[in-house]
């Protein structure tokens, strides 16, 4: 098994962590202050509710939707606000961002303090969660693969982490790409039970299917209609049938330029997000939203989220360096190359943003239209994708020789 790029980073814990059986959850903190080394403590009111979103997270990041290899990496990432608690992770082919949204009103207890930190979702861990019902107690707290140094004075765990290169980079392409979402439709429970038993099972078919309002409820249907959310991979809409027992409501975001389409259900224990890209095959790593911004920019947004059910960006704190990331995106990276090796030129200046751009190709130049509606070039990458995947390298190119010469761009 082949393993993915990953950026090695350390968290440091000021307690011991695991797993135990009383009614209470109690998370380790990333904390470079040493402030407080917990960020939550408190009794959970739905155990088996929370519970069956921490699996459904699980499942996710062990899933490949579009091949059949194992994931490398399984460690969904956990940040904490006075007000919520939020996991989320990616697929193992990040096509599929999942996000589990926990309100302190779902628990009896304190968030003392902000705080990131990632989760161990062994098999002894989604074991002992498959087990619990409302009758059960847990003690949930995050960390196992810790080393620990002891002195006279404190106790302090420091666990070394692997953070996948991929992951890093859908983040920085979910946040961008969820503001763009719109609400088409909202069902009850009883609706969204009839919508999934519609889908079909097993691996899905590869053609675009529609999520269409009908009456109170949706139906599936293999054509557009007014309302419709288009989605390929019912498999990836079929994971969420868990959550449907104790749920209040289902509600779909889409926007049709992109293809991308937000699935959220809200039940007892909070809100349980999930992101699909346009195909299967096709991981949010890849997208390229943000290499406008990242031609000029350090890479800054993936230390932030964004929640489309209250249209608000919330902060996650991951504790490693991201100056070297740019680095890691291909197309940039070979846009930088271009830039270095002189021929590319500017035709024409129509103002500080706007402006025609000719850049040398392999065989041939291409040439680029810088617009604040939209950038064009003559490559086939652009034709083809039309820049549903964000901007090819010559556009790239084109964009750093104007940031050169004049004020960046809005």
């Amino acid at each position: 098994m082949s393993m993915s790029a990953t950026i090695p980073f350390s968290y440091q814990y000021g307690f011991q962590s695991d797993l135990y059986s009383s009614m209470c959850l109690d998370v380790a903190t990333y904390d470079p202050k040493w402030n407080q080394p917990h960020f939550f403590r408190g009794q959970v009111r739905s155990p088996r509710a929370f519970a069956q979103n921490l699996l459904l997270l699980s499942k996710v990041v062990r899933t490949h939707f579009f091949l059949a290899t194992p994931p490398d990496y399984l460690d969904p990432v956990i940040t904490a606000t006075p007000e919520i608690l939020r996991l989320e992770g990616f697929s193992g082919c990040c096509c599929v961002y999942a996000r589990a949204d926990l309100p302190a009103a779902a628990f009896d207890g304190e968030i003392l303090q902000s705080g990131t930190t990632n989760v161990d979702f062994g098999t002894p861990m989604q074991l002992a969660l498959a087990r619990i019902t409302d009758s059960d107690s847990i003690r949930f707290q995050v960390g196992r693969d810790e080393v620990e140094l002891k002195t006279s004075e404190e106790s302090v765990v420091e666990r070394k982490v692997a953070l996948p290169v991929r992951w890093v980079k859908s983040f920085t392409e979910v946040q961008a790409l969820q503001p763009r979402l719109v609400e088409r439709w909202k069902v009850v429970r009883d609706e969204a039970v009839k919508f999934f038993k519609t889908l079909p099972k097993g691996k899905s078919p590869k053609q675009t299917m529609y999520a269409v309002p009908s009456g109170k409820g949706v139906r599936l249907s293999t054509r557009a209609a007014g309302g419709g959310v288009a989605f390929c991979g019912v498999h990836r809409v079929a994971v969420l049938q868990p959550l449907l027992s104790t749920c209040d409501w289902l509600r779909v975001w889409a926007d049709d330029e992109t293809g991308i389409s937000g699935w959220e259900i809200s039940g007892a224990a909070g809100r349980f997000f999930l992101l699909l890209s346009p195909q299967p095959y096709r991981g949010f790593s890849g997208e390229g939203q943000n290499l406008s911004t990242l031609a000029s920019k350090p890479w800054e947004f993936s230390q932030s989220g964004f929640d489309v059910s209250t249209q608000a960006t919330f902060d996650r704190e991951l504790p490693l360096d991201l100056s070297g990331l740019q680095e890691m995106q291909p197309r940039l990276k070979a846009a930088h190359k271009l830039i270095e090796k002189g021929g590319v030129e500017i035709a024409k200046r129509i103002s500080a943003t706007e402006g025609d751009v000719t850049v040398p190709g392999t065989e041939t130049r291409h040439y680029v239209r810088l617009r604040d509606g939209g950038d064009v070039c003559s490559c086939r990458w652009h034709s083809c994708y039309q820049g549903q995947r964000g901007p090819c390298k010559h556009i790239l190119a084109a964009l750093m020789l104007f940031e050169d010469h004049e004020e960046p761009r809005c």
